[in-house]
């Protein structure tokens, strides 16, 4: 597309290759394709970090708490393997709360929903399946998470008290 010269050409080519790609996958096919783009953007705890180019460099480790941070989040970090590993279980918790809040809430709680399911659109229509792309959604995810966790504590009380009787927490 690139190489076309007019605005006017690309487009064209650009609705050519569209049609032709939806023709090629089918309706369940795209339906497959969207499905599995949501899980790319939303797998990765980190948000991509390090993942493309490395930035940030320590030239020479620092002292107190910045040298401890340092070691966490710079690519060549004692810790950023422990780094990533703690990203990932907070980043399955924050999921977890999302899917189990599933009761109707107020006001604020429906709109920061919708907005969340914008983003989500937004991202399956015009990027590239990549989590760093959450990032601009992080402050709705995470205020969402707090407002909805009692719900999905007890929601999951209640499925865990259905399967295993007298049980949950």
């Amino acid at each position: 597309m690139d190489e076309l010269p007019t605005k006017k050409q690309k487009v064209v080519y650009s609705k050519k290759m569209i049609i032709k790609r939806l023709k090629k996958r089918g309706p369940l096919g795209y339906l497959q394709f969207l499905v599995k783009k949501q899980g790319l953007n939303t797998a990765d705890g980190t948000f991509g970090w390090l993942h493309e180019g490395h930035f940030i460099i320590s030239k020479q480790p620092s002292e107190g708490w910045r040298g401890f941070l340092a070691e966490f989040i710079y690519p060549n970090g004692k810790y950023v393997i422990e780094f990533r590993f703690i990203a990932q279980i907070l980043w399955t918790i924050i999921i977890f709360v999302l899917l189990f809040s599933f009761q109707k809430g107020g006001f604020i709680i429906q709109t920061l929903r919708m907005a969340l399911v914008g983003g989500f659109i937004f991202l399956l229509l015009f990027e590239g399946g990549r989590s760093r792309y959450l990032v601009q959604f992080l402050p709705i995810i995470l205020i969402l998470t707090a407002l909805s966790a009692d719900t999905a504590k007890y929601n999951l009380d209640k499925i865990l008290t259905a399967i295993l009787p007298k049980r949950g927490f």
